[in-house]
Formats: structure tokens, sequence, C-alpha cells
């Protein structure tokens, strides 16, 4: 389309306006840039998530890192390949600080009439910590791999139905569920990362490795320092999104949520989750799915979930989620005449996807 195309560069060659990438790559978003640096400057300004610095930690963090690489390596516990490989550059890029406008969210949600909310995101690409976060990000999914109910796309949310057809008949009053879990990230609460984190290590093929990948982990956590607009800022509660193992410690730490709301009630029929949006199937009457979706929002009491349920349509990111009613059409011969004759089965879910949504890191 040559016109939105002209409008893009008219919109780009101006001072005051910002183009980018919504959330959930939903679209791009031309915001006005001072209503874009206040919905930064807002979630900065939270002193239980954010601390501002008088100067960057990352020389700090290097030496850090080094001392934990020798350590390591005169205990013979790593290789002097290994060390190598993790030693930080010493040019490094310094984190940057901004937000994905979350459009697909209700207007009562904005902050503001001009600016939806922001997905925080901090860039930690090149930074003294990449190499070390690269690693981490491979032992953290590998320890995920048990996970069953972890999805990293809409496509793989569509398999999982299909074969749920296959195996049950839904009733006319059976619900469909969604829970979305409001800032994730944010709230994720650090000391209950490390250990969740080390209680998996304990057992798994990285144990030797255990008080090696924690020290690492811990730096990478506590010491997450960033820039935005030339001021320096920490992150001291939650993990930022833009650190390579940010998705794959968020669905370790949803694993005891995900084990815990499939054993809360017998009748839940499907239970899925793609990072923070849980799907599920519940039979039982209204009283009895609201007696479950308040038990769901106690098993981690940092978290919180927000519900919406329908009996025959339910939307979940980009697909839309129905019930139909499955026939099947039997042939008799009475009287030597061919009659068609519709019998009821029961419910299917039907699944109309728009642009499929995957999960990057």
């Amino acid at each position: 389309n040559y016109t939105y195309l002209n409008q893009l560069k008219i919109l780009k060659q101006s001072n005051d306006v910002l183009i980018c990438k919504a959330d959930k790559n939903q679209c791009l978003v031309a915001l006005d840039k001072i209503n874009y640096k206040n919905e930064c400057l807002r979630q900065l300004s939270d002193i239980k998530s954010y601390r501002l610095l008088e100067h960057t930690i990352a020389g700090d963090n290097i030496i850090k890192i080094n001392a934990v690489l020798d350590k390591y390596l005169s205990l013979k516990i790593i290789t002097h390949k290994m060390k190598q490989r993790l030693t930080p550059n010493e040019n490094f890029n310094t984190r940057k600080f901004y937000v994905l406008p979350k459009v697909h969210k209700s207007l009562t949600k904005w902050p503001s009439p001009q600016m939806p909310p922001g997905r925080p995101i901090v860039n930690n690409r090149f930074s003294e910590l990449h190499k070390i976060c690269i690693y981490l990000q491979k032992i953290i999914a590998d320890l995920n791999r048990d996970n069953i109910y972890t999805l990293f796309s809409t496509d793989e949310l569509i398999h999982k139905i299909k074969k749920f057809n296959q195996t049950t008949v839904l009733k006319l009053n059976d619900y469909l569920l969604t829970g979305d879990i409001d800032s994730l990230y944010t709230n994720m609460k650090l000391d209950k990362c490390m250990n969740i984190l080390s209680n998996r290590l304990i057992n798994s093929k990285y144990a030797k490795l255990r008080s090696f990948i924690l020290e690492l982990t811990s730096i990478v956590l506590f010491r997450y320092d960033f820039n935005f607009d030339g001021k320096h800022y920490l992150k001291i509660n939650g993990v930022s999104m833009g650190c390579s193992f940010a998705l794959d410690l968020a669905n370790m730490y949803l694993n005891i949520f995900d084990l815990t709301i499939t054993s809360l009630s017998n009748n839940l029929l499907f239970y899925s989750r793609l990072v923070d949006d849980t799907l599920s199937i519940f039979r039982g009457n209204k009283r009895e799915l609201e007696t479950f979706m308040k038990e769901v929002n106690l098993i981690f009491p940092e978290l919180k979930l927000n519900f919406e349920f329908d009996k025959n349509c339910i939307n979940f990111l980009d697909l839309s989620i129905y019930k139909y009613i499955q026939t099947e059409v039997h042939l008799t011969t009475d009287d030597k005449t061919e009659i068609s004759d519709s019998v009821l089965l029961g419910h299917k879910l039907y699944v109309k996807p728009g642009n499929s949504i995957s999960v990057v890191n």
C-alpha cells in the first residue's frame, strides 16, 4: 500500500513522532515522543522495581564475573576454554531501556488517553553480561523441557486443541477460561528465582556446576543496570525482558504454578500457558469456577491473574476459540428408503487463527 508507506515516511521525518513495534509484534505504532518518554519515566519512578544510580556498575560487573571464572577454574569446575568463552569483552554496549506499547489493552487500562501502557525491555545485546546470559539461557531452557503445559507459539496451542478434540467431548455448560498474569516479569521475586533455579539444579546433569551457575545468575539478576535518557538505573525487583534467559526463567518460575493449578480441581479439563497468558477449560457451575479462580490467585501472592470466561467463545492472544456442536450422519434403510439422520455427539473446540504469535527472546 503506497499510501501507507508514504504516510510512514512523512511521520519518520518528524522530530516529534516515534515509530516502533507494538507489544506482541501486533503492528507498527506512531507515538508522540513526549508521551512515550512520560510512560518510560512513569514506570521507572516505581521505587519497588527500580533505583536511580549515580553511575553504571558495568565495570564492577566485569570484575565480579572474572573473579567467579578464576575461582571455578582453580577448582577445576570449568576449563580454560569455558573461561575464555565467558570472559566479558573490554568493549561492550550499555544496556538501554525502552517500552513496547500494549495497544491490545483496553483503553480503560491506558495510563493516559494518548499512550497505552508499555512492556518494559532492557536490551542486553553485547553488554558485559551478554556472554554469561547466553550460557545461562541454554541451561535454564534445558531444565524446562519437562514442563508439558508451556507453549512457545499459538501454532502449538492449535495442535494441542486438535489432540484434545480427539479424546474429549465438551458439554454445553463447560467454561472457556483465559487468564492474563499481570506484569509477570516485573513481579517475579528475585530470591524466589534463585531458590527455584537452585532446586532444579540439584538432581540435574548440571549438578556439579550448580554453585558456578548460581553465582553467575546472581550477578545478572541483582546487578542488571541500564541507561535511559542519560540516567542510570538498577532493576531491584523482577526480571528484565531483554535478558537472554528471562523467558526461560519465567517458565521455570511458573512451572510450580502450572502444576499447582492442574491439581487444584478435577473440573479442569484442559490447561496450557504461553508465557503470561493461560487457557483453560473448566467443567462446573459458576460458583465452582469463581472458587477455582480465587484459589489460583493464592498460589503465588506476588502474581495476579485477570480472568475472562465464556461458555461459547473466548479470545486467546490472536486466536478466537469457539465451541461447536459435532454431529454424525447416519444412513438407515427403513422399508428400503435411505434416510439421513443427524445425531448429536457433543461439543468440540474450533479455533479461528489470526497471525501466529511466537515467543522470541
